[in-house]
């Protein structure tokens, strides 16, 4: 039994580094994508068509920067984030029942973008955002004493041009950095890595509506020497964040100059980003929000619907993982002990997420925005263990725009 629960702990601590926070993730897996930004963290995450504030304009498709306002925008504020995973596990896998909380539950999440027009065809933007992110803490709640915490900032650069009235083309480059802290039985590492992603997309005024489309790549991390997984031999992991597809539509301002609403259709490849792939297979997220301005004061609202993110056939591997070192002896992972990490390390599970916010220009020139939103619909059974998990947020953000 000893070398039972020295094993699972060890695999524990491997598939949370192994997989980035679901303390940060809405129902977008362990992406944030536009869900934290301050106006379109209102709308449910929209935004890849018609975004209303420089951080989604600088994060989501690169050819909405054409969109500015005046010269310059910029933005600063931030996202508080609350997640709720429990786990119940009947002793299959540790030997020992037990019924707890995670402890990996409050956060802070950065948002700054600016824009900046170069001429009447060519606009620019950059900024920085906590992106992507996995994290539990089951410490307290068995001897495995399974922990980890997984932060991906990343840096945007990318330009927009106006090819035409109608018509914007975009790209964007972003710079990633992330932070792992795997636990072990209490015992905890730090690791870094950097990672380079691209972005490309498109929006076309029709008149009536307005369509858009987005892609971006795969994103990878590569933690070095990070586990044990023979005696004396420490291995890499490498942890992928999936290539996206994003199409949209929304309302045109040519023709609704104060009401928005958009309708984005998301797909992640889950099931070919490396180490996810052994854990989570293709996601379709569909995402609606809108937007009214009346006077100084915008009002917003949005819901967002995900298909099941959960791998059913799971094999005997967690990225390139295959055993782990545990006391003098190499165990090899199982398809029981990956269910178990499925169950209480990877837990973004929540289907359906509501959100509402508002905006309010203070002056002329600076406009005050804030969002709340709540992700549900989390409760399923993995193997020997059942998990509910749901997350709420709230952000605020001021925007200057000359």
């Amino acid at each position: 039994m000893r070398r039972n629960v020295s094993a699972v702990s060890a695999a524990l601590g491997v598939a949370l580094g192994v997989v980035h926070v679901p303390a940060m993730s809405g129902n977008f897996g362990s992406d944030l994508n536009l869900t934290m930004t301050p106006a379109a963290g209102g709308m449910a995450g929209v935004g890849y068509v018609r975004p209303q504030d420089p951080v989604a304009a600088v994060f989501g498709n690169p050819a909405t920067l054409t969109q500015l306002q005046g010269n310059t925008a910029f933005t600063l504020g931030g996202s508080f984030l609350d997640v709720s995973a429990s786990a119940n596990h009947d002793g299959s896998i540790t030997g020992v029942p037990f019924n707890a909380d995670s402890d990996a539950t409050n956060y802070l999440l950065p948002n700054i973008a600016a824009q900046q027009r170069l001429n009447d065809q060519v606009v620019v933007g950059g900024g920085l955002q906590v992106i992507s992110g996995l994290g539990a803490d089951f410490r307290n709640a068995t001897a495995l004493a399974p922990q980890v915490e997984l932060v991906v900032f990343g840096a945007n650069v990318g330009a927009g041009y106006k090819v035409s009235p109608n018509l914007s083309v975009g790209a964007s480059a972003t710079l990633a950095f992330g932070l792992l802290e795997v636990g072990l039985l209490r015992n905890t590492a730090l690791s870094h890595a950097f990672g380079l992603r691209g972005a490309v997309g498109a929006t076309y005024d029709t008149g009536p509506a307005m369509l858009g489309v987005t892609y971006n790549s795969p994103l990878d991390l590569r933690f070095d020497t990070v586990t044990e997984t023979a005696p004396g031999v420490f291995s890499d992991l490498r942890i992928q964040q999936p290539q996206e597809l994003i199409v949209g539509i929304s309302t045109s301002p040519t023709q609704f100059q104060n009401l928005v609403i958009e309708a984005d259709l998301i797909w992640k490849n889950w099931s070919s980003a490396k180490t996810y792939e052994d854990l989570w297979r293709d996601q379709t997220i569909l995402a609606i929000g809108g937007q009214y301005t009346s006077g100084r004061l915008k009002t917003r609202l949005g819901y967002s619907y995900s298909t099941n993110l959960q791998k059913g056939d799971v094999g005997s591997s967690i990225g390139n993982l295959q055993s782990l070192a545990v006391g003098g002896a190499t165990v090899p992972i199982s398809p029981p002990l990956v269910q178990f990490v499925q169950a209480t390390l990877t837990q973004p599970y929540w289907r359906q997420q509501v959100s509402a916010g508002f905006g309010y220009a203070l002056t002329g020139n600076i406009q005050l925005d804030a969002q709340i939103g709540y992700a549900f619909d989390g409760e399923r059974t993995i193997g020997g263990t059942g998990v509910d998990v749901n997350e709420f947020q709230a952000g605020v953000g001021i925007t200057w725009r000359f």
